[in-house]
């Protein structure tokens, strides 16, 4: 008599499946990947405990790797493998050199979706396995560089650029660097279409630029002086000058009025004792200057 039964296993972290009470004869093995491929199926006979069977899976080892409009790879970026259902079956950052290790893939058909600072900017189909193992995944990932400089497009060595940039309509980041030389310009890798509000400031000079990223761009960022910088401390001096003037003027002037009244009361007493000067007119132009200097001194 013909007895079936069917005995369902999935492997551990060693890779390792155990049947346990399972008595002898002869069984049908069917060992089936993470996608439900086929990986083995073959006939076993169990004669003892302990049996091992050594199942060899025919997978490639494939790497990604993430590149820009430019063909030059991308670090940091965000790898998502897929399966042929659109399942995620992991998700990797590219090292320095902008690959991603995807893992052993056994034969069948896969996606992979790219996304750099939060925003989609690459996807793309393939089967494994696939030519020398690589994938290679263009993206729209753009490069800025930005070089300021003066008014006469001298650089300006050791200015501060500050980039704020909008990957999408959602999203606000900001990058900020200080410009060395020429020969390693300020470079930054964006999405491509990302907004960007650039900015540098150097001593008396300072300078903007809005643009949206569309292609890789390197920017000559031309600086003016700061009327502020330059017209403010002259416009401070120049009032200082001016309050410092109107005093003395006024000073002056004070001063003047003072002698001048003082003068013409000494003037009038000499005039009165040498009668030519009658009293009732003497008293009446005493107390006018008296009380006009009187005011004075008080205003003053």
């Amino acid at each position: 008599m013909s007895i079936s039964k069917e005995y369902v296993r999935l492997s551990d972290s060693n890779g390792l499946i155990r049947f346990s009470d399972i008595i002898n004869g002869s069984y049908n093995l069917k060992i089936l990947g993470w996608q439900g491929e086929l990986i083995e199926n073959t006939t076993v006979t169990i004669q003892k405990d302990e049996l091992y069977h050594m199942v060899i899976a025919k997978a490639w080892v494939v790497k990604a790797k993430v590149l820009d409009v430019d063909g030059t790879s991308v670090s940091n970026a965000s790898v998502y493998l897929l399966d042929e259902n659109m399942t995620q079956i992991k998700a990797v950052v590219t090292d320095k050199d902008g690959f991603a290790l995807l893992g052993g893939l056994v034969r069948g058909n896969y996606s992979v979706r790219v996304e750099y600072l939060g925003v989609m900017v690459g996807y793309q189909y393939f089967e494994v396995p696939i030519v020398g193992q690589v994938l290679e995944i263009p993206c729209r990932i753009c490069k800025l560089e930005i070089i300021p400089v003066d008014p006469w497009n001298n650089p300006l060595i050791g200015s501060e650029v500050t980039v704020s940039f909008r990957p999408t309509p959602y999203t606000y980041q900001t990058f900020t660097g200080s410009f060395k030389s020429p020969e390693k310009p300020i470079s930054l890798l964006l999405p491509e279409g990302s907004s960007c509000t650039i900015r540098a400031s150097s001593g008396l000079y300072e300078g903007s630029s809005d643009m949206v990223l569309r292609r890789s761009t390197r920017l000559i960022l031309k600086a003016s002086i700061r009327i502020s910088a330059v017209f403010m401390p002259g416009l401070t001096v120049f009032f200082w000058i001016f309050v410092v003037y109107s005093w003395r003027r006024r000073v002056r002037v004070f001063s003047v009025e003072v002698l001048k009244l003082k003068s013409m009361l000494s003037k009038l007493d000499e005039l009165y004792r040498s009668g030519e000067v009658e009293a009732s007119l003497y008293g009446k132009l005493k107390r006018e200057y008296e009380d006009r200097l009187h005011k004075l001194l008080e205003g003053g």
